[in-house]
């Protein structure tokens, strides 16, 4: 089960890697074949926890999953590793900073996605990273320039695999109301109707932010990689007949390690 890992940096203090999965691996079969890591869209529960513990040994530490739920919300990552849930309720970020007092030695976070862009925010100074589901409603929201300062000093950040502006069409209200927000996102579909382009909002949004060092997005499309979890691919399947719209979750993970201090004194000379 590889993960495409686009960073694996040492910092001061310890280390962070940042990656992101595909339906490669895992056991889930029919329309979730694959490694879906979400439990909320249907496959079968054993299924999904084989695919998350798969998951949870190539990494090396079990990690935070959220209950995604289109918002602005942020949460820490370590009150979940403390109780041992690794599950945030109703939250669309999650920070891992184990520059903290307590935290421990190492720690991960998962954000599943399956059109929305997955964004890693990973700190450049020290061992912290955020793991964000940007959908539309988040985007606007401004939940990934929250995310930055939340994770603080300068930061590079990752922006995975989503449905591009020329696919992800939407009513022209919504359209109008999403680039009243935040203009770049507006667009234009390969068919010629109204569209959002998510990446060109997020980039236009992290521009305007003086402590990010440096952007990096992938530039594949969810719906027109079969490789990716899509929901609207799936939608368009069973466009008119009587099924729900069924299909995994992928996800971009982040993973943190913070050095272990000796509580030996050193030796007097």
């Amino acid at each position: 089960m590889p993960i495409g890992w686009v960073r694996q940096q040492e910092v001061a203090g310890g280390s962070i890697r940042a990656g992101f999965t595909d339906r490669s691996g895992g056991v889930s079969v029919g329309n979730y074949a694959g490694l879906n890591l979400g439990h909320h869209v249907g496959d079968e529960r054993s299924a999904v926890e084989e695919n998350r513990k798969a998951l949870a040994e190539e990494i090396g530490v079990r990690p935070v999953y959220m209950d995604q739920v289109h918002s602005a919300t942020l949460r820490s990552a370590l009150p979940y590793i403390a109780d041992k849930s690794f599950a945030a309720p109703t939250t669309d970020g999650l920070i891992v900073d184990l520059a903290q007092v307590g935290a421990p030695s190492r720690a991960a976070a998962c954000v599943m996605v399956a059109d929305c862009i997955p964004v890693l925010i990973v700190s450049a100074e020290r061992p912290a990273a955020a793991a964000v589901h940007a959908g539309r409603r988040g985007l606007l929201s401004g939940i990934v320039p929250a995310a930055v300062e939340r994770v603080g000093g300068l930061v590079d950040v990752y922006a995975g695999p989503c449905i591009c502006g020329s696919c992800y069409e939407v009513s022209a209200q919504m359209a109008e109301e999403s680039a009243s927000v935040l203009a770049p996102t507006a667009a234009v579909s390969r068919w010629g109707t109204p569209a959002l382009d998510l990446r060109a909002g997020l980039r236009a949004q992290l521009s305007d932010l003086h402590n990010v060092r440096s952007v990096h997005i992938d530039e594949r499309c969810t719906m027109e990689d079969s490789a990716l979890y899509s929901y609207r691919r799936a939608t368009r399947s069973v466009a008119g007949g009587p099924e729900k719209p069924a299909t995994g979750r992928f996800a971009g993970v982040i993973v943190v390690e913070k050095e272990e201090q000796s509580d030996t004194p050193a030796s007097p000379r």
